[in-house]
């Protein structure tokens, strides 16, 4: 077996099996214990499922040797282990991560309005009433006045003491997730970038895989029962 074929049997251990009994084990044993408060079992929940489809991605982004697919993947794997580690590193920090989607909510219906107001000069009375409907409901959530200043990767992976791997591989990855230059003129160096696509595969099946590690032990430690999952 190569090298290649043990990383796609090792993702293969985690996803989607594995994750899918992880998840249905936090529903069931936290409907019974109730220990953790149901927008935080949900929110592992989401967790698992969006490891899940980037792992699933991955592995084909890796056979069918689409590197800069492959390069996107891997660097959201990366940000999904830290937004894991972040928000299991304090209860505080999970309910930041999840007031965060109503940030980043109202930075995109700004987006919206701001195209808006470019092609028409008006600005949309149906988004600036939705803009108030989300305050009021962030009120509601005790997240207070809404603004756009939702919580950035790079300062969870500084709290966590991985600042400086984020910002290398990060801007790595970037080189070929996005249509830089590089990857434009690289576009039909398909057998030249199979080392950086062996490279990218690795350290993706291992964001992934120590992502849902990190998941089940919150929940097995959280939720203690006899036997493993």
């Amino acid at each position: 077996m190569s090298a290649e074929d043990d990383l796609i049997s090792a993702l293969r251990q985690f996803f989607p099996e594995r994750a899918e009994g992880l998840a249905g084990f936090l529903k069931q044993e936290n409907g019974r214990a109730c220990k953790l408060e149901e927008w935080r079992e949900r929110q592992l929940i989401n967790f698992i499922q969006t490891l899940t489809l980037s792992a699933n991605d991955l592995e084909r982004a890796f056979i069918e040797r689409r590197t800069t697919t492959l390069a996107w993947t891997t660097r959201n794997l990366l940000e999904l282990s830290i937004w894991i580690d972040y928000c299991n590193l304090s209860n505080a920090n999970a309910k930041r991560f999840r007031d965060d989607a109503a940030r980043d909510l109202l930075g995109f219906s700004r987006a919206i309005q701001s195209l808006q107001v470019h092609e028409t000069g008006i600005e949309d009375a149906g988004l600036q009433a939705a803009q108030q409907r989300l305050g009021t409901f962030a009120q509601s959530w005790g997240i207070g006045a809404l603004e756009d200043d939702f919580t950035k990767v790079s300062a969870a992976a500084k709290e966590l003491g991985r600042e400086k791997s984020y910002l290398c591989l990060n801007k790595l990855l970037s080189k070929l997730a996005h249509p830089t230059a590089w990857a434009v003129n690289s576009v039909h160096s398909v057998d030249a970038d199979e080392d950086f696509r062996e490279m990218f595969f690795s350290d993706g099946v291992e964001f992934a895989t120590d992502a849902l590690t990190s998941v089940r032990t919150f929940v097995i430690t959280h939720l203690p029962l006899p036997g493993h999952i």
